[in-house]
């Protein structure tokens, strides 16, 4: 369910003050061993309610959450820090679509995908980061936008270890549109479409 107790949101939302860790461990009953978490709005971060860990350890199925082509996956505000580990980020719409990031968030074997930005005020159509984004073995593909930034819109600090950013689309910077700093190593940014930057727009 997309609210309420145990939820997905109810959890993001507590006040703990400390480290928190929302592990998925599902071992059956999800359709095609993929388990959808489908979204009516925005689950979203905020400071004050200590570091959140959102994690699939050791389960057989795959959780992806999806935004129904409606409203965006994720919104980590300025001063609160996220994790997600081994999670599939979908059909989110909106300003980042996938992740809009003005925090510190860490992604590790994630994927984000089929997300948009469409219009005028549209960028990143996968992720628009604002903070400090750190992302390992993940994938950013078939994202798209009207505007800048078709897989990741980046204001800030943007590090991509062993990622692959592809198939992405937008007017320009592709795969990545970049106006601030991004360090990439062993990553492959490459058949991104774009009328200017295809793959990158910036300095990389």
């Amino acid at each position: 369910n997309d609210s309420g107790a145990g939820t997905l949101r109810e959890i993001m939302s507590g006040s703990s003050g400390i480290a928190d860790i929302i592990n998925f461990n599902i071992v059956s009953g999800c359709s095609g061993g993929v388990c959808v978490i489908t979204l009516s709005s925005t689950l979203v971060a905020n400071p004050g309610v200590g570091l959140l860990y959102i994690t699939n350890e050791g389960g057989t199925q795959r959780i992806e959450i999806s935004g129904n082509n409606s409203v965006r996956v994720f919104q980590v505000n300025s001063g609160a820090n996220l994790t997600i580990n081994n999670i599939t980020i979908r059909n989110g719409r909106g300003d980042g679509g996938g992740i809009r990031n003005d925090g510190t968030l860490t992604m590790t074997n994630c994927t984000v995908s089929g997300n948009s930005a469409p219009g005028t005020s549209g960028f990143g159509g996968g992720i628009a980061n604002g903070g400090t984004l750190t992302m390992t073995n993940c994938t950013v593909s078939e994202n798209s936008t009207d505007l800048a930034g078709g897989g990741i819109r980046n204001f800030s600090t943007l590090t991509l270890t062993n990622c692959t950013v592809t198939v992405n689309r937008a007017l320009v910077g592709g795969g990545i549109f970049n106006s601030g700093t991004v360090n990439a190593r062993n990553t492959i940014i490459a058949n991104n479409s774009a009328a200017s930057g295809p793959d990158f727009s910036g300095t990389l």
